[in-house]
């Protein structure tokens, strides 16, 4: 996704990519007995939809599943131990609210890419259809004309119209269980270990689109 960037990824990513389809086009072939695959599998015989399509679309669930949450665990975890009173406040918080607003505030997809459908216009700025447009995702996420003191953590904050899962039609599939996720995996660290401490500064991964920690220690009391 950043090729645009670094064109010499864009070989090694559609590489990736087409092994990661092959691998998504096994479970199509023989389907769990229920589950997201096994309903594709029963609805895909006569759904008219080509087998390519659906298994990029099977990729991209298998990608964003574990690639988006992952880093959204990693970042998050990196902005909680940062300070011993932030970990300690968001063990004393709605860990619901906590969860959406550090999707807010770390943002793991940092922008994601449309094409527009009908000539429409941005600020005094005039898109044509068909021409491809790039939403910086945590830009807005830190927008001060819809957030207040947007570069804040408020674990309480509500409502909170993030677009760290999307919005409408391309919302993420997964958002509810990566948010379930989040909450279990940071809740029990900030509760049984309250004395967590990162042990050395984060190494991050060497990626635009999608923000993330390549390595994070730390100890545990």
């Amino acid at each position: 996704m950043d090729a645009g960037i670094w064109p010499e990824t864009a070989g090694p990513a559609v590489q990736a990519r087409a092994e990661l389809a092959e691998y998504t086009g096994r479970w199509l072939d023989d389907p769990p007995a229920d589950g997201l695959v096994a309903h594709v599998a029963a609805k895909a015989p006569g759904s008219g939809i080509e087998r390519p399509v659906l298994l990029n679309t099977l990729r991209a669930v298998l990608h964003a599943g574990f690639e988006s949450a992952g880093r959204l665990l990693s970042n998050a975890l990196v902005v909680l131990l940062n300070a011993p009173e932030v970990l300690a406040r968001f063990a004393r918080s709605d860990l619901s609210l906590a969860v959406e607003e550090l999707v807010r505030y770390v943002s793991p997809v940092q922008a994601d890419g449309r094409a527009c459908v009908r000539e429409t216009r941005v600020g005094g700025q005039v898109i044509a259809p068909g021409e491809a447009v790039t939403l910086l995702l945590a830009a807005a996420n830190r927008d001060p004309a819809k957030f207040a003191e947007p570069d804040e953590l408020d674990f309480a904050r509500s409502p909170n119209p993030h677009l760290g899962f999307g919005r409408g039609a391309h919302s993420c599939l997964g958002q509810s269980l990566a948010a379930l996720q989040a909450q279990v995996v940071l809740g029990l660290l900030a509760t049984e270990f309250p004395g967590i401490r990162l042990a050395h500064e984060p190494v991050y991964h060497r990626n635009l689109t999608l923000r993330g920690v390549a390595q994070l220690r730390v100890r545990l009391g």
